[in-house]
């Protein structure tokens, strides 16, 4: 607007001096505010003054609302021990505050709730009735509020990225993985691969690292040609930084869900090549031959990557094999001796509660249902874990009342992303979807092996990837 413009847009008797001088004094009251409570070291209440603006901004702006979320993935910080609540936590309540003011200024612009709305409806009202039976009634309530809360975070989400769109998102969450692989990396090697990295994630890194690759190298084989380099190298980097982690399932998964991405991307190369002429053909389209070029390309550079680190830096590699080997171990403190006791711990839960379990949230206190447990020297390790495989844990809390619905809801996401990756057309639909598909098998095979993605961190990024395989079936359906 030019100045004329908006001198004949203020009232007649507009006082512009005045209007200044007042500016003036509230910015010097707040700037001395602001400099007393850094005087008395108020450091709380300062952060709360400066934070107030970015709230504001987050609360009336879903791509910074959905942009701050994605970040907050990537730091696992407990804020209050006490409660305990997590940075991560303060995320999500606000990704709630943002998609609750945006139904409440825009109202309902959908007549029907986003995709898998009444699986998660099904799967809280399965677990509240499993809490009357629990022997831990707080311990119960807890579970089942978190699944409430995880929810909520979710039809937020699938508000906001009505807005936002499902790319940014996206590949957005994929760089930042990208930015933290680097610095995972440089810690590993620094250390001389004396102990495992994990950046700002702490121990949840090796999720988030398993789910990028796949989606990382999805991005590769269905990106335009010349543009796609950035995302092979930038998934190279997650796959050294899962190696550094040296967590072995995640490793093995996200390398198997990597090849399915290889087999399902030439399938569908081929039938586009079969069913489109020549003459119509996209010159940006990929072809056939251009997915095994891309796929010899990745292996030949993963291995080239692989002997370099042996030759340059024996040690690591001594690290990680003595690692791997770790997986066949049966002393008491080798991995499947702890995973066995707590399979075996939580398959005796759900025998002797087969409908509705022993309560939600309850397994971390099962050797107070079963005190014999104790007699295991191997129990000193793992007390207080959780059953490593998601669905054992829901057996052994639910039975089969809970679990059937965690189940249908991890089905269900896989489906609509299958579903996704068959509709799409174009190859920036065929790229996103190929990305999500990849996405929905892991989160669909890590649930019958090891995965958390009910509760805590990797529950949050579950939910964030459900909202987005939902939001892109809805583009997909809409458009087609």
């Amino acid at each position: 607007m030019s100045e004329r413009a908006l001198t004949s847009a203020l009232p007649t008797n507009f006082n512009q001096r005045a209007f200044l001088f007042y500016i003036f004094i509230l910015s010097l009251v707040l700037v001395s505010g602001l400099g007393f409570l850094l005087y008395k070291g108020k450091y709380l209440f300062l952060g709360l003054m400066l934070g107030l603006p970015v709230v504001l901004l987050i609360l009336t702006q879903p791509k910074f609302a959905v942009g701050q979320y994605i970040f907050f993935l990537f730091i696992s910080r407990v804020v209050i021990e006490s409660i305990p609540l997590t940075i991560t936590d303060i995320s999500g309540f606000l990704v709630i505050g943002a998609g609750t003011i945006d139904f409440l200024l825009n109202g309902s612009d959908s007549e029907n709730p986003p995709r898998l709305s009444y699986n998660y409806l099904f799967l809280i009202l399965a677990l509240a009735f499993s809490a009357l039976f629990a022997y831990d009634y707080n311990l119960a309530v807890r579970a089942v509020l978190r699944v409430a809360l995880l929810a909520g975070v979710f039809l937020s989400l699938c508000r906001l990225l009505r807005k936002t769109g499902i790319v940014y998102p996206l590949k957005f969450f994929f760089w930042l993985c990208v930015f933290n692989s680097l610095a995972v990396i440089i810690t590993f090697v620094m250390a001389g691969g004396a102990y495992r990295a994990f950046g700002l994630a702490v121990k949840f890194f090796d999720e988030l690292s398993m789910l990028t690759f796949p989606l990382g190298i999805a991005l590769y084989l269905w990106s335009e040609k010349g543009r796609g380099t950035k995302y092979l190298f930038g998934s190279l980097l997650v796959f050294g930084a899962l190696v550094a982690t040296q967590s072995r399932a995640p490793l093995l998964i996200s390398a198997f869900v990597t090849v399915l991405v290889f087999i399902f991307s030439f399938i569908r190369y081929s039938k586009s090549k079969r069913e489109l002429p020549i003459k119509d053909r996209n010159p940006l389209y990929p072809i056939p031959g251009s997915v095994i070029k891309r796929a010899v390309i990745t292996m030949a550079l993963l291995a080239t990557g692989g002997v370099l680190a042996v030759i340059s830096v024996p040690a690591l590699f001594e690290v990680i094999q003595t690692r791997f080997a770790d997986i066949f171990s049966f002393s008491a403190s080798g991995a499947i001796w702890k995973r066995m006791l707590l399979w075996n711990n939580a398959f005796t839960a759900f025998l002797d509660h087969p409908l509705v379990g022993v309560g939600p949230g309850n397994y971390k206190v099962i050797h107070t249902i079963y005190p014999t447990i104790h007699l295991e020297f191997v129990h000193f390790f793992v007390r207080g874990l959780n059953a490593h495989n998601l669905v054992l844990q829901y057996l052994a809390e639910t039975g089969l009342v809970g679990t059937f619905p965690m189940v249908l809801l991890i089905f269900n996401q896989f489906r609509l992303s299958r579903r996704c990756w068959h509709l799409s057309q174009e190859i920036e639909e065929l790229q996103i979807s190929a990305a999500l598909y990849a996405i929905g098998i892991c989160l669909l095979l890590t649930t019958f092996i090891e995965a958390d993605w009910m509760w805590g961190f990797a529950g949050y990024t579950f939910v964030f990837f459900v909202a987005l395989i939902s939001g892109n079936f809805s583009e997909s359906a809409n458009s087609h």
